[in-house]
């Protein structure tokens, strides 16, 4: 038992100091791929490597009576083979420095539209669009007043973003996390955000007519004078949200949490409310109340 958990404990060591190592190397790799000659260099290495180990493990495997020595692949017959290997791990290599080029390119093109106030720019969208594709996090962007009607940016993190007066129509948001993020005034008809965080998100006079924010996260969100007309809830957590003056008209909450939801002055007898749940709200008197359960909502521990 005492050898166990000593074989443990140095296992545990083993893995602290190969974590203290990922930083450096991953530095080094970077520097060598970024530059030709050593770049060559290290894709000989690692193609005369990986022979040596298939060359070493067929011996292995075959019992085979031959020797095993650092030049007994230097063969005519291996030149193809390698070449193939070579030119493979030169292009993976290059394939990072691509990346890299990319990311760095595709943000001086959101640098470059953002300062004079540009507003339309296909260029910063498809940038934007391939930062996302990269997995690269776009949190705290700062493009108010933007238009980027149709962009593509699914599962993006744009935490803290300025979209503040941006147009977003028929955008694609879905699970894109969108926590605090300042939207006010943004044009969001239409827009796809199933799934998305919008937690404690700016969101006062927000146009989101017929938007798709089925299962949002909507905590503690700011909707007030919202147009959510026709837009679809089904689903959205909504616990805390201030809807205060917010147009619901035709709007689909089947299934919704509203529980603590400021609602003085929303229309929210003209929405579908099916399942809908309902507790501690501001602004629903007894009248309104009733047209709610009359329309199938849930108020927990009042009559029906």
């Amino acid at each position: 038992m005492g050898k166990l958990s000593r074989n443990i404990r140095y296992l545990k060591r083993l893995l602290a100091q190969s974590g203290k190592l990922v930083k450096p190397v991953k530095a080094s790799f970077l520097y060598i791929i970024n530059r030709l000659y050593l770049k060559i260099i290290f894709t000989l290495i690692c193609s005369y490597g990986i022979f040596l180990l298939i060359f070493w493990l067929e011996l292995k495997l075959t019992d085979s009576p031959d020797t095993f020595t650092i030049s007994s692949i230097i063969k005519v017959d291996n030149i193809e083979g390698f070449s193939i290997l070579f030119i493979a791990l030169l292009y993976l290599f290059d394939s990072v420095e691509r990346r890299q080029r990319t990311i760095y390119e595709a943000w001086q093109v959101i640098d470059n539209a953002a300062p004079p106030g540009v507003e339309t720019s296909y260029a910063r969208i498809r940038a934007l669009e391939d930062l996302n594709h990269y997995g690269v996090s776009l949190r705290g962007l700062d493009v108010p007043t933007a238009d980027l009607e149709n962009i593509n940016l699914k599962g993006a993190n744009l935490e803290g973003a300025d979209l503040q007066r941006a147009k977003l129509p028929k955008a694609k948001l879905q699970r894109a996390n969108l926590y605090k993020t300042e939207l006010q005034e943004a044009n969001l008809n239409q827009v796809q955000l199933q799934g998305a965080n919008l937690r404690a998100a700016k969101l006062q006079e927000a146009k989101l007519q017929e938007a798709n924010l089925q299962e949002a996260e909507m905590q503690r969100a700011n909707l007030q004078g919202a147009n959510l007309q026709g837009a679809n809830l089904q689903g959205a957590q909504l616990q805390g949200a201030n809807l205060q003056g917010a147009n619901l008209q035709g709007a689909k909450l089947q299934g919704a949490q509203l529980q603590g939801a400021n609602l003085q002055g929303a229309n929210i007898e003209e929405a579908e409310v099916e399942n809908a749940q309902f507790i501690d709200n501001i602004g629903i008197s007894a009248e309104k109340q009733a047209k709610l359960k009359h329309k199938r909502a849930i108020f927990p521990g009042t009559s029906a």
